[in-house]
Parts: structure tokens; C-alpha cells; sequence
């Protein structure tokens, strides 16, 4: 039996980044069509073969995030002892999707990002919204040479340590 799956929940994404390798066309006659996995379907995955399972990689070529099932993906497993990582390029405009993300149990959140300033990140993510990615929370501190160090993962780590 497996102990790590590779499970893409959805494969919709809310951006046309330069480097997809479809730049988000619409599917051709014989390529897989667009679509997401259901609770029940995960649910019965994990059903089948979780007590063998160590982690679930829960990513692929969507942004997980969009569907609100994907949280009750992750505490559905991590309820069952097995660690999560999903890769997303937080661009939601979901002011309570951290606290959400920290208390689903999520072990591993990569923050899919493709440039380290607003104009290179808009460059290769094309309709994605630095502002949203890039989030600082107010009285945080600078970090090398004066300028603000904005990253998502400082929200998460702060959220975190309060709940």
C-alpha cells in the first residue's frame, strides 16, 4: 500500500500564470476537462488506504484554495494522523482563510510564487494580485535595508502561535 499520495484536488486555477503548460486554454478533445474533486470522493481515497498513509500532497496544476472543501480535505486527513501540503498562490480575497488554513492542521503550505517584487510577480503570475499574496500584517518589522519583508507565511506563523 501507498504511504504518500500525490492527489490534485482541482486542477481550476484563478490565474493564467506565464508558466502553465496550458496558460489556462480550454482543454482540448481528449485532455482531461477541468474540474475538482469532491469531499466524498477524498473522504473514500483516505477510506480505502489512510492507515497507511504518512502525507498527502494535495497539489497539482489548481489552486486548491478556491473550493471550500479543501479545508474539510485537510482536517479530514490530518483528524486521521496523516500530514498535508498543498502549494498555493494565495491570491484570495478571504480575510479569515489563514486562521482557516492554521487550524485545519495543514503540515506543509508552499507559497507558489514566481517573482519577489509586486512588478516581476505580475509579470509571470498574470492575473494575480500581489497585494493579496504579498501581506504584511500592521506593526511588523522591516527587513533587510530598511524595506518591509512582506510575505504570506509571516501571517500564517503569527496566526498560529495565537490559536
Amino acid at each position: 500500500m501507498p504511504y504518500i499520495l500525490k492527489i490534485e484536488t482541482t486542477n481550476i486555477c484563478n490565474l493564467r500564470c506565464a508558466y502553465c503548460y496550458d496558460d489556462r486554454r480550454a482543454p482540448l478533445p481528449g485532455e482531461r476537462p477541468y474540474g475538482r474533486m469532491t469531499a466524498d470522493q477524498f473522504r473514500s481515497i483516505i477510506d480505502s488506504c489512510g492507515e497507511y498513509l504518512f502525507k498527502i500532497n494535495m497539489y497539482g496544476f489548481g489552486e486548491p484554495f478556491l473550493f471550500p472543501e479543501t479545508l474539510e480535505m485537510i482536517c479530514y486527513a490530518t483528524d486521521k494522523n496523516i500530514g498535508v501540503g498543498v502549494s498555493s498562490n494565495l491570491n484570495h480575497r478571504d480575510p479569515d482563510l489563514a486562521r482557516r488554513i492554521v487550524a485545519s492542521g495543514l503540515e506543509v503550505l508552499i507559497f507558489s510564487c514566481h517573482g519577489v517584487s509586486f512588478e516581476t510577480s505580475g509579470r509571470f503570475m498574470r492575473g494575480g494580485n500581489a497585494d493579496l499574496a504579498f501581506f504584511q500584517p500592521p506593526g511588523a518589522h522591516c527587513g533587510p535595508h530598511g524595506r518591509r519583508h512582506e510575505n504570506a507565511v509571516y501571517r500564517l506563523a503569527v496566526l498560529r502561535d495565537r490559536i
